[in-house]
Formats: C-alpha cells, sequence, structure tokens
C-alpha cells in the first residue's frame, strides 16, 4: 500500500506547489515586457495574449499572431510585446525593424529559434540547427540548388506533372470535382521523391503511397500524445531535450533510415549515380570524416527529410491558392493561358527557358504568395543583446521576435486593397513602388529559403500544364468564400478546395514556390492550436484541480468531527500519514500501529483517521471488533477493496462484496474440509522433501539460506501442485515461472501500477469508469493460459486428481443454469487467490516461526523433543501425527500473534451503524480498520508482548486470552477460508526442517530485525538468513 499512497500524497503535494508556481511564474512572467520599457498587449492568465485560445487561434499561429498584429497597428507600435501561455514574444511590425533583424544585423538574429534535439543529428537539418552549424550545413547544401542543378531536375518535375495531369483528365471524363490541394500534394510528393531519393512514389496510381502518408503525418495532429510532446518543445524546450523528445515521429525517422539507407547501399553496390538531391548528399557522406564538407548519415538523414517535408507541402500549397484564384477570376486564368500558349508557341514540350520567359506567370505566383504566404510568419531568437535603432528597447539573448509576413503583406499601408488578387502589383513597372521589406514569401537575408529556385520551377511547371490543358472553374461543392484555418502555421483553407476541369486544347500554367521550404519543416509542422490547447487547458486545469483538491481536503477532513467521533488531526495533503515521507503509509502496518497507539494513550475504543483525505474508522476494542466481526456482521458484509465488478477474473472470495461472496464461499468450502486436507498433505509432503533436499545442498557448501525465498519457493511448489496439478520445481528452476509471476504480486516498483492502484483504493469509481482491471495483464494471461491448457489436458485425457483445480472443474462443468456453476472467468479468480494467498502468508509464518526458533534455542529443542517423539523414528508423517503435536500448534499461534500475516483487517460499512452504548454512527460506506498487529502487540492484552513465548497459547493459558484481541485469521462468517490448508502446509514445512537441522541465525542478519513498515503483508525489512546444520 505505502507506494501506491505515496504516488497519491505526492502527486497532491505537487499539484497544489505545481499549481501556485504555475500562477506565480505566469504573473512573474507577465510582468516581462513592463519591465523592459516595451508596450505590450495585456496578457490573460492563464494563456497570455492568446485570447481567442477556445475559438482555436493560437501559438504562432496565423490566427494568433494577426490578432496581436491588428491590435499593435491600432496603437501605431513598431514593435510590439505578447505572450504565448507564458512565454514573452516580440512582434516586429514596421519594415524598417524586419531588415534590421534579417539582414543589417543578421548577426544577432542567426538563430530561428525552433527545438531540436542537438545529440540526435537526425533532427540537424537546415532549418532549425542554430548560429553554430547553419552556415556549414549550408554551404554543404547550397550546390544543389544552382541553375545548373535545377536543369537537370526539369525533366522528374515535368513527368511527374505528366501523371498529375492524366489523372486530372481521367476525373475530367468522370465530371468528378478535384480536391485541388491532394491533388497536387501527390503531384509535388512524386517530383520530391524523384528528384530527392530518385525512386517512384506513384501517388496517382497507388492509393496507399508509402510516401503519400508518410506526407500526411507531418500535418496531422489528432494523437494528444504528440500534441504534449509538441507543447513541451515549444514551452518547455529544456525539459524536452531532457526527456529525449525527438523532432521527428519513430515512424518518420525510421521510414527515413530505412529509404535512404537502402537507396545509397543499391546505388554504392551497382555504381549508380544520378544527378538528384540524394546524390549531393551521398557525395558529401562519402567525404573523408575530418573533411570540411563531410555529412554523417544521420545529417544525411535530416537533410533529405526536410527537403521532402519542404518541398511538397509549400508549393502544393502554393499552387493550390494561386488556381484557386484563378479558377475565381476567368479573365486573369485565360491572360495567363495567352501567355503560355505564346511561350510555348504551340510546343508540347517545356523547357526550363521557357517557363522563365512569362513573366506574368510569375507575377501571378508573387501575388499569391503575397496574399497567401505558406508560412504566415517568420521567426528569429536573439543571440546577443540587441537594441533597435533611434530607441532604448532593448530585445534581450535568448527572447523570440516574430515577423508576421502574413499580417504585413495583408496590411492596406503597404498593399492596396490588399484582399484583392491582382498579379499587377509585381508588373515591372509596379513592384518596385512595393515597401521594401513588406513582401517576404520567401524571407530574406542569410537564412532566407535556400530551395526558392527549386520551389519557384515546381510550381511554375505544376501550373503551366494545368492552365494549359484544362479550363477551371470552382465546384458548387467548395464553400465560398474560402476560410483560412488560424490554427496552422502553415498556410491552408480550413474547407477542402473542389475545383472542376474542363479540357481545352492548349494552355498555360503558372507556379509556386518552395515558400518556406525551411519554414515548413518549422517542428514538424504544427498545428500549434492542439499543442497550445494542451498546455493551456492543462495550466487552467492544473489550478482548478489545485484549489478543488485543496478545498476537498479541508471539507474532508471535518468528517469525523460533524459525527462526534474522536479523531487525529490531520495534516495536508497526507491526512494521518504524519510519516509519509519516512514511508509509513496507507493501511499499511506502520501507519496503522502509528494511529493505534496515539488513540490508545487517549483512551479511545474506537477513533477516526485520514489516509489522504479518507475518513477511516480504527476499531480498538475488542468488544467493538466483535461486533464488527460477528454480532452485527450484517452491517459489515464487505471487505471494502476494490474489484471491477464487470471482469470476473478480479470476482475473487476475498474482495467481492456482499452480493455475490456468500455464494462462492459456499461452492468453495467442499475443498477445506477434513477429508480434501487429508488428500493434498501428500502432495505437501513431497515438496517439502524437495526442499529440505535444496537445504543439504546449501549446508554442503556451508552457505547461508534466505529463509523466506526458500520457504516461498516450498510453498509456491506446494500451491501449484494442491491447485493445478502441475510440478512447479522451483528448487531447481531457477527462472520458474510460477515464482516469478507469484514475485509480480508483491512487486511495486511499476509506477504506472502504483498509479491504478492508487485510483483503486482513492477514487475507485473513476477506477471503475476507467475499466482498470485487479491483476496486471501478464499476470491475467498467465492464469488463463495455465487454467486453460491443464482444464483442457484432463477432459481430453478423461484425468481427475483430488486437487481445487478439480473442485473448480466440477463446478465449470455444472450447467450454467445451476446455483453451483461457475463460468471459466470465476474459475481464474479463485485459482488466483488461492495461488497468491496459498503461497505468501504460509512462507510468512514459517519464516518467522523459524526465526524466533533459531533465536531461541530451548524453545526449538522442546518442539524438536515433541516431534520426535510424535514420530517415534518413524521417516513418513501422517496427516494424524502432525494434529498431535501440541507445542507446534503452540509456536504457530503465538508465531501469528506476534507476527500476524495480514496486519489489519478491513471491512466497509453496508448501512448505518450505531456502536452499542454510544452514540456513534458510522455511516453507509465508511471503511473499519481492525488492527490486529497493534492488538495483538498491545500489553494489555498480551504481558511482554514482543517477547516470543508460545506456552501463551498452552491448554491452561490460551483461555485467559481475551476474546477478539488475537484474530491471525479473522473471525466471524468471512474469517479465512483457507485456515487449515494455511495450518497443516506451516506445520509441514516446521517439522521438516526442525526435525532434520538444528537452526542458527547468520551473522549476516541485520539485528533485531525491523518490520517493513510499509507493507499490508507483514515481512521482514532485511532479508532473514539462517544457517542449518544436519542433526
Amino acid at each position: 500500500m505505502s507506494l501506491f499512497l505515496t504516488l497519491l500524497s505526492y502527486g497532491t503535494a505537487l499539484l497544489l506547489v505545481a499549481a501556485v508556481s504555475f500562477y506565480a511564474y505566469f504573473l512573474y512572467s507577465y510582468t516581462y515586457w513592463s519591465k523592459k520599457g516595451v508596450p505590450y498587449l495585456e496578457p490573460k492568465f492563464p494563456y497570455g495574449n492568446c485570447t481567442s485560445l477556445f475559438a482555436k487561434a493560437k501559438g504562432y499561429s496565423v490566427g494568433m499572431v494577426d490578432s496581436c498584429y491588428k491590435k499593435m497597428r491600432e496603437q501605431g507600435w513598431k514593435v510590439g510585446g505578447f505572450f504565448t501561455v507564458a512565454r514573452p514574444t516580440l512582434l516586429v511590425l514596421d519594415p524598417e525593424y524586419v531588415r534590421d533583424i534579417l539582414v543589417k544585423d543578421f548577426s544577432n538574429f542567426v538563430d530561428r529559434g525552433f527545438y531540436y534535439v542537438k545529440h540526435d543529428k537526425t533532427t540537424e537539418n537546415l532549418f532549425v540547427v542554430d548560429e553554430i552549424n547553419w552556415k556549414n550545413i549550408r554551404t554543404k547544401l547550397t550546390p544543389t540548388f544552382t541553375t545548373g542543378k535545377m536543369k537537370m531536375m526539369f525533366p522528374l518535375i515535368t513527368h511527374a506533372c505528366g501523371q498529375m495531369t492524366k489523372f486530372m483528365e481521367q476525373l475530367a471524363e468522370k465530371k468528378q470535382d478535384i480536391d485541388i490541394r491532394e491533388c497536387l500534394a501527390m503531384f509535388t510528393t512524386d517530383v520530391i521523391v524523384s528528384c530527392a531519393l530518385g525512386l517512384d512514389s506513384n501517388c496517382f496510381t497507388d492509393k496507399e503511397s508509402k510516401f503519400r502518408n508518410i506526407g500526411k503525418s507531418y500535418f496531422s495532429f489528432k494523437d494528444v500524445l504528440l500534441a504534449a510532446k509538441v507543447s513541451l518543445m515549444n514551452y518547455a524546450p529544456e525539459l524536452a531535450v531532457q526527456l529525449g523528445i525527438p523532432s521527428l515521429k519513430k515512424e518518420q525517422r525510421q521510414f527515413f533510415v530505412n529509404i535512404i539507407g537502402s537507396t545509397v547501399d543499391y546505388r554504392r553496390k551497382n555504381n549508380v549515380r544520378r544527378e538528384d538531391f540524394l546524390q549531393l548528399m551521398i557525395n558529401l557522406l562519402d567525404q573523408p570524416k575530418d573533411a570540411p564538407n563531410h555529412l554523417t548519415f544521420d545529417q544525411v538523414i535530416a537533410q533529405v527529410s526536410i527537403f521532402f517535408v519542404a518541398g511538397f507541402e509549400t508549393s502544393s500549397s502554393t499552387m493550390t491558392f494561386a488556381l484557386y484564384e484563378l479558377a475565381k477570376h476567368q479573365e486573369l486564368q485565360d491572360r495567363l493561358r495567352d501567355e503560355i500558349n505564346t511561350a510555348l508557341n504551340d510546343k508540347k514540350e517545356l523547357t526550363y527557358e521557357s517557363i522563365n520567359e512569362m513573366q506574368y506567370l510569375q507575377q501571378v505566383i508573387d501575388e499569391t504568395l503575397r496574399l497567401y504566404p505558406v508560412v504566415s510568419n517568420l521567426q528569429r531568437k536573439c543571440v546577443q543583446d540587441y537594441t533597435f535603432k533611434n530607441s532604448n528597447m532593448v530585445v534581450e539573448k535568448g527572447v523570440t521576435c516574430v515577423i508576421p509576413i502574413f499580417s504585413i503583406q495583408r496590411d492596406p499601408e503597404f498593399f492596396k486593397d490588399p484582399l484583392m488578387f491582382d498579379p499587377d502589383r509585381f508588373s515591372p513597372e509596379n513592384k518596385n513602388n512595393i515597401v521594401p521589406y513588406s513582401n517576404l514569401p520567401f524571407g530574406e537575408g542569410p537564412r532566407n529559403c535556400i530551395g526558392l529556385r527549386f520551389g519557384y520551377m515546381q510550381s511554375k511547371i505544376g501550373i503551366i500544364e494545368i492552365i494549359r490543358r484544362f479550363k477551371l472553374t470552382i465546384s458548387p461543392s467548395t464553400k465560398m468564400p474560402i476560410q483560412i484555418d488560424p490554427d496552422f502555421f502553415i498556410l491552408q483553407p480550413l474547407e477542402t478546395l473542389y475545383l472542376q476541369a474542363a479540357p481545352i486544347s492548349s494552355s498555360s500554367s503558372r507556379a509556386f514556390l518552395c515558400r518556406g521550404q525551411p519554414y515548413i519543416i518549422l517542428s514538424e509542422p504544427i498545428k500549434m492550436s492542439l499543442f497550445l490547447t494542451l498546455l493551456s487547458y492543462g495550466t487552467a486545469l492544473l489550478l482548478v484541480a489545485a484549489v478543488s483538491f485543496y478545498a476537498y481536503f479541508l471539507y474532508s477532513y471535518t468528517y469525523w468531527s460533524k459525527k462526534g467521533v474522536p479523531y487525529l488531526e490531520p495534516k495536508f495533503p497526507y491526512g494521518n500519514c504524519t510519516s509519509l515521507f519516512a514511508k509509513v503509509r496507507g493501511y499499511s502496518v506502520g501507519v496503522v500501529d502509528s494511529c493505534y497507539k496515539k488513540m490508545r494513550e487517549q483512551g479511545w475504543k474506537v477513533g477516526g483517521f485520514f489516509t489522504i483525505a479518507r475518513p477511516t474508522l480504527l476499531v480498538l476494542d475488542p468488544e467493538y471488533v466483535r461486533d464488527v466481526l460477528v454480532k452485527d456482521f450484517s452491517n459489515f458484509v464487505d471487505r471494502g477493496f476494490y474489484y471491477f465488478k464487470h471482469d470476473k477474473i478480479s470476482e475473487n472470495l476475498f474482495v467481492m462484496d456482499e452480493t455475490n461472496w456468500k455464494n462462492i464461499r459456499i461452492k468453495l468450502t467442499p475443498t477445506f474440509t477434513t477429508g480434501k486436507m487429508k488428500m493434498m498433505f501428500p502432495l505437501i509432503t513431497h515438496a517439502c522433501g524437495q526442499m529440505t533436499k535444496f537445504m543439504e545442498q546449501l549446508v554442503e557448501k556451508k552457505q547461508d539460506i534466505d529463509l523466506r525465498e526458500c520457504l516461498a519457493m516450498f510453498t509456491t511448489d506446494v500451491i501449484v501442485s494442491c491447485a493445478f496439478g502441475l510440478n512447479s520445481n522451483c528448487f531447481t528452476d531457477k527462472e520458474n515461472k510460477f515464482r516469478n509471476i507469484g514475485k509480480s504480486f508483491f512487486s511495486f516498483k511499476d509506477v504506472l501500477l502504483a498509479a491504478k492502484v492508487s485510483l483503486m483504493n482513492y477514487a475507485p469509481e473513476l477506477a471503475l469508469q476507467l475499466g482498470i482491471p485487479s491483476m496486471k495483464k501478464e499476470q491475467r494471461q498467465f492464469f488463463v493460459n495455465i487454467i486453460g491448457s491443464t482444464i483442457d489436458y484432463r477432459r481430453k485425457n478423461n484425468v481427475r486428481r483430488e486437487d481445487f483445480l478439480q473442485l473448480m472443474i466440477n463446478l465449470l462443468d455444472q450447467p450454467k443454469d445451476a446455483p453451483n456453476h461457475l463460468t471459466f472467468d470465476q474459475v481464474i479468480a479463485q485459482v488466483g487467490i488461492f495461488f497468491v494467498a496459498g503461497f505468501e502468508t504460509s512462507s510468512s509464518t514459517m519464516t518467522f516461526a523459524l526465526y524466533e526458533l533459531a533465536k531461541h534455542p530451548e524453545l526449538q529443542d522442546r518442539l524438536r523433543d515433541e516431534i520426535n517423539t510424535a514420530l517415534n523414528d518413524k521417516k513418513e508423517l501422517t496427516y494424524e501425527s502432525i494434529n498431535e503435536m501440541k507445542y507446534l500448534q503452540q509456536v504457530i499461534d503465538e508465531t501469528l500473534r506476534l507476527y500476524p500475516v495480514v496486519s489489519n483487517l478491513q471491512r466497509k460499512c453496508v448501512k448505518d451503524y450505531t456502536f452499542k452504548n454510544s452514540n456513534m454512527v458510522v455511516e453507509k460506506g465508511v471503511t473499519c480498520v481492525i488492527p490486529i498487529f497493534s492488538i495483538q502487540r498491545d500489553p494489555e492484552f498480551f504481558k511482554d508482548p514482543l517477547t516470543f513465548d508460545p506456552d501463551r497459547f498452552s491448554p491452561e493459558n490460551k483461555n485467559n486470552i481475551v476474546p477478539y484481541s488475537n484474530l491471525p485469521f479473522g473471525e466471524g462468517p468471512r474469517n479465512c477460508i483457507g485456515l487449515r490448508f494455511g495450518y497443516m502446509q506451516s506445520k509441514i514445512g516446521i517439522i521438516e526442517i526442525i526435525r532434520r537441522f538444528k537452526l542458527t541465525i547468520s551473522p549476516s542478519t541485520k539485528m533485531p530485525i525491523q518490520i517493513d513498515p510499509d507493507y499490508f503483508i507483514l515481512q521482514s525489512r532485511e532479508t532473514l538468513y539462517l544457517q542449518a546444520a544436519p542433526i
């Protein structure tokens, strides 16, 4: 229980601390711009200036930045501060300041400021690399985009364009609308795959093209985990780096590793060379490692992946908007088609030179990029403190500057009628009138878009071949006017754009560009809204949750005072677990014993306490214990443990509630009769023989015995034999699957498991809604497989054994409507609990018993004498002989008093109850804890309680024990059903060891032993080592 409660308690405390810290941090962050003397938009907690957060205008997306720009322009600011969440950011509105950042004072703003993991070279692409590496990589890549290289790649683009126009012709014949954005994305994917990798992606013929699918994955943000990761990259990059979060998704990274690796291998083995981007990369890869131009394989992956993403998305976006505007303005479409036909002069083949002669095509693309810049804003990070000219405004190192090119390029101060599509703005006579740095579709300065030439060429060819062949009109299916999706950093329409195409004899075209090839990679083109939503909702909910938690806790802590029940004063957030951080938690022995002692000092018969915020009643008085367990049992039928009622595998006798427990108990009771015990007796003695043989081997080697592990292997062998009719062979198989699965039930190192069990204990309703099972998946599957295969074997081979599983099979084979019928899942549940309870409880009892006998040689000798007398030199034990050994019974009873396996009993009140001779009402739903460990060590009930004295349970003394002060197996209708089996197994184990070995405590054992306060099941904190000498 300790780990579970720790998780919840730490979580609660940390939640409050985190919420207060977050709030304080946000308020402090919001003073940033005022301290710097920079005009700024007033932020609102917790999302800063994302005032349209819940309307999906967030992050550095077009919607959020454009909203800030308009507010600042109204104030006449040249620059202005704003906040995305708590991150101070500078918006640069004035074109002269834009020039200073991008060109004149570029050395102060070298970085783009996007996240990447520097130790992961596959993320070190030209778009994101910082000031240290960008120039080196750009120098290496520049030769790819020379005029000569463009001419070499020209035929690859025209070939891909032929596939696209054929596809459009097929749709036109069927009179189907064209999803123009998807059509162009398939074209640009074919182009990039051919130019970058020298491969055919066949997007128009293969609807499941792996290249198209991987391309789409860069712009799919339905994955909440991805949203969380990118939010970390943007708003907590240091933490993201520490966590090693990659910029590429795992499947994207592996895709490029496989594709590039296999292509490079093929070219090398077959001496193939192609004039494409990958060949340039191979040339750099083949440079000596110490050569300045050398690139590693991971760096090659980084550059190829950015070329792929930037190349297909940016050009397809530009062509989409260009063709939409041309379809909307037929006169402009006709004018462009005329230019194309004139330039080609009825030639079918395009040439690199001919497309560059088309002046109006260039104007169409330039106007498209003004009205619809692919990347809506540029981002630069200040790398050294900077002061804007003619001002005292200092931009500190580390601050991000955003240049809102979408907003500037639609500002009527710079472009008359800015929302009108007018290519003549860029005619030779007009373009010189454009305010410098007010139109920056590819950025500007040393870090402008390296793929500008390629982007223009690809877009021009695509537009030419479509316009020369088809007359485009807007389909009625397209919602007009189109809306820009405000959530994206990359510009795209909110709804699908459908066009209709009618074939014509000749056509013309026009193009777009790689628009921000660099920009598109951004940080895996981000739908910023989802990421910011996650962080903003998280922050707000964190605060709400913390305040709600605190209020809920304070309210909960008034529970016992309202009921008039004496109680221990709780402390937020861990209630009465005052030693929480010293690992005393939950209903573990430590926390319950601590509460018991404090209440006993006050003379209380019952007392309230709190674990976390859960009110719990501790029942100290043996008479009240009797009432709860026996006299008024009907009020306390439930044990109150979590189980998932819809999962029958978790419906075992130990946990099930008042509705079902009695029916199951009646079915299982025949397993534990005297007759059944006698039948299982030989199975236990056989397993005991394996244990003593193992101990003899250790003795011969003069090795210490890890007593608890040795006895756990013995009891595992016993239970597997008695429950399944199988041999587990724990003493010969060190990787025994049964022993390992047994250990897993008592291993709590798994934090996810801790979280689940905390939910089961403290928020069971939520756990039920989430469908959390009581068993781990591997435990459940283990029992399903073992039990299923064993039952099948017995049925097929007509095998019957006198064991627990056979009883289950008998009940399983009953007609489904018979009262005794059990389902297969219910069988698994009962066998599972029999396995766990049977091996752990008995091994724990024997461990402590043998430890005390080793510690007290006189008691050990007395017991050995009784054993020898009872057996009268016979080698074989019998069921009758073990029951004649009265002192053995006393030894086990005293062990269970001093070391009860289960440290406390738990009962849940199922209907309101008033304790006799009091007005204290226990409400339905309240858990009552009976602290048997504490009661059985209380000097009021047992003199010298820490002394191991088996004579307390002698015939003449045991009647003096206060009733209900000794309850190692519980009491009443829901006492331990396996009591007989537990006694028999423990007795046989102790007899066979004591009759064969003289036990002493090893010097390796730390004395005195300490009980681990963290557990509900009693166990020693340190390993108990004994030494054994044959006798």
